[in-house]
C-alpha cells in the first residue's frame, strides 16, 4: 500500500508571529509567516517500499483505513492519461557522483569542493517526453497550455470563500513521480473544501483533476479551530511547505493541521492521505506533532528513510517513518528560529539546507540527516534569498544545485546555490516573459524538481498556467 502523509500542525504559521488562534482576515493575499519545502525529493526505488498490508482492509499501525467512510461521494476521477508510463527513475545513471568528494560542511579542508563547470549537464529527460516538453531547451521556461487550477472542479462552495485559496492562500503541494497532489488546500477563511486534486505533469496535456470529493457542506460541518469536520474528514488547511510524499508508505502527509477554518488555529494532528486507496486515514492513524502556536515552520524530509523533520522555535523534531512515531528535541539550531524558514534536502549528500526566516534568528544551516547534526554555515555571493522567507527551494542531483524561487514576474527571483561552497547566484533563463508573479502569499512547495522530466514545475498563482523549467 502506498500512502501520502498529511501531518497536522507544522511550523508555517498564519500571521506575523501571531500566537494562539490566528485572527487575521485571510483573504488569500497578505503578510503571513508561511514558509517553503522541497517537494522534489527523488522517489526511492520501488524495491524500498514497505508492504503496508492488503489494500482491502488497509491496516495502518493497527488502525483500519476506511477508503470510503470519509468521502462524501464518488470521487470525480479524471479519465485522462496520467504519466503515460514514464517512470520517475531518479538520477541519471551517467552522472559521476561527485558527492563523495564532500566530507562535510563548506570550508572543510578535508576534501575539495565539487568542481563547477559553469554549464548545465545536458543529461536530458529520462525516457519518452510528453508532447509539451518536446523541443524545450536547457534553461528554458515552458508555459503549459490550459493547466490553470482555476479550470478544475470546485469541491465546496461556501459564501465568503473562494476556490482560489487552493493555491493562493499560503499553499504548497506534494509530488509522486510526475503526479502533483493538492491535498485539502485552502484553510482559514479562504476556502473550506478538503478535496484532493491531481496534476498529471507526465501527460501530453497536463491539467488539474479532482480525484477525491470534498465533504458535503451543511450547517454545522465546520467546527472552529479543529482538525476535523463534523463528518470526521480532515479540515482544509494552509499547506505551506508541510505536505510531504512518503514513498515507503505511499502517503502524503501534512506536519500538523495548519490554519484551519474559521479562525486559523493550528491543531497538532498529523493527517495522512493514502494515495493507493484515495482515502484520508482515520484520526489517530498518526501521532500528533508538537503543539504549535505558529504554523509556518521549515520542513524537510529524508527520501532514504522517509523521515520528516521540522524546525520549530530553534528545536528540531523528527517523525520516524518506520515506527510512525515522533522524536522531539532531537537537535537545536540556536541561530535559526525556523519561522518562516525554508528547507530542502540535498539527496546526493543526504543533508538539508535551511535558509531564511524572521528577524529573530535566520542564520543558514546544513543538517545531516543520518546523525541529526546541524551546522551553522555561511552563504556567499548574492545573499537575497537568505534575507527572505516564504520562497520555494528544490534540489537537482543531476545538476547538483539548489534552486530558489522568490516568485517575481516573468520568472524573476530565481537563484541557484552550490551545495558545498554555498555560493548563490542569479539563475539565467529564457522563455519566462509573461509569467505571472506569485500571488504574494509564498511559493513554498509549488516549485518542485521532477527527475524523470529533467526540470522544475512551478505554479505561480491560481489563474495562471503551470510553467516548467528544463534543467538538463
Amino acid at each position: 500500500m502506498r500512502w501520502v502523509m498529511v501531518v497536522g500542525c507544522l511550523g508555517l504559521a498564519c500571521g506575523s508571529g501571531v500566537v494562539g488562534s490566528l485572527l487575521e482576515a485571510d483573504s488569500g493575499r497578505g503578510d503571513e509567516n508561511d514558509a517553503g519545502r522541497d517537494g522534489g525529493a527523488i522517489e526511492p526505488d520501488a524495491g524500498m517500499l514497505l508492504d503496508a498490508g492488503s489494500f482491502d482492509s488497509g491496516s495502518v499501525d493497527g488502525g483500519l483505513v476506511d477508503a470510503g467512510s470519509l468521502d462524501s461521494g464518488a470521487p470525480l476521477v479524471d479519465a485522462g492519461r496520467s504519466d503515460g508510463g514514464r517512470a520517475d527513475s531518479g538520477v541519471d545513471a551517467g552522472r559521476a557522483d561527485a558527492g563523495a568528494l564532500d566530507s562535510g560542511t563548506p570550508g572543510d579542508s578535508g576534501s575539495p569542493p565539487i568542481a563547477d563547470s559553469g554549464a548545465p549537464i545536458d543529461a536530458g529527460p529520462q525516457g519518452p517526453v510528453p508532447a509539451w516538453l518536446v523541443g524545450v531547451a536547457v534553461d528554458q521556461w515552458k508555459e503549459i497550455p490550459n493547466s490553470s487550477m482555476s479550470l478544475a472542479p470546485v469541491g465546496m462552495s461556501v459564501p465568503g470563500t473562494n476556490a482560489s485559496g487552493r493555491m493562493n492562500a499560503w499553499n504548497g503541494y506534494a509530488a509522486k513521480g510526475t503526479d502533483i497532489y493538492s491535498v485539502r488546500q485552502g484553510g482559514h477563511t479562504d476556502y473550506y473544501g478538503n478535496e484532493v486534486l491531481k496534476f498529471d505533469l507526465g501527460s501530453d496535456a497536463p491539467h488539474w483533476a479532482m480525484i477525491k470529493n470534498a465533504s458535503t457542506y451543511t450547517a454545522g460541518l465546520i467546527i472552529d479551530n479543529t482538525s476535523r469536520y463534523a463528518d470526521s474528514a480532515p479540515a482544509s488547511v494552509h499547506g505551506y511547505a508541510h505536505q510531504r510524499y512518503i514513498a515507503q508508505r505511499d502517503w502524503i502527509i501534512s506536519v500538523g493541521t495548519t490554519a484551519v477554518p474559521l479562525n486559523g488555529g493550528s491543531p497538532a494532528e498529523c493527517v495522512a492521505y493514502d494515495v493507493a486507496t484515495n482515502a484520508y486515514l482515520p484520526a489517530g492513524s498518526m501521532p500528533d506533532a508538537m503543539p504549535m502556536s505558529i504554523a509556518d515552520h521549515a520542513v524537510w524530509d529524508d527520501p532514504v528513510t522517509g523521515n520528516v523533520f521540522h524546525n520549530y522555535a530553534r528545536t528540531i523534531n523528527r517523525w520516524n517513518q518506520a515506527t510512525n512515531t515522533w522524536s522531539f528535541n532531537v537537535a537545536s539550531m540556536q541561530d535559526n528560529y525556523g519561522i518562516p524558514g525554508v528547507a530542502c534536502t540535498d539527496t546526493t549528500r543526504r543533508r538539508a539546507l535551511i535558509l531564511g526566516g524572521d528577524s529573530l534568528a535566520k542564520a543558514p544551516y546544513l543538517y545531516d540527516l543520518a546523525t541529526d547534526t546541524p551546522t551553522k554555515v555561511t552563504v556567499t555571493g548574492d545573499l537575497t534569498p537568505t534575507n527572505r522567507s516564504h520562497f520555494g527551494m528544490t534540489y537537482s542531483p543531476v545538476t547538483d544545485r539548489f534552486y530558489v524561487m522568490l516568485g517575481e514576474a516573468s520568472g524573476g527571483g530565481l537563484y541557484e546555490i552550490h551545495p558545498t561552497t554555498l555560493n548563490c547566484t542569479v539563475k539565467a533563463t529564457t522563455g519566462g516573459a509573461g509569467m505571472a508573479p506569485d500571488w504574494g502569499n509564498g511559493v513554498y512547495t509549488r516549485f518542485i524538481y521532477i527527475a524523470s522530466l529533467g526540470g522544475i514545475v512551478y505554479f505561480p498563482q491560481y489563474t495562471s498556467n503551470a510553467w516548467f523549467l528544463r534543467l538538463h
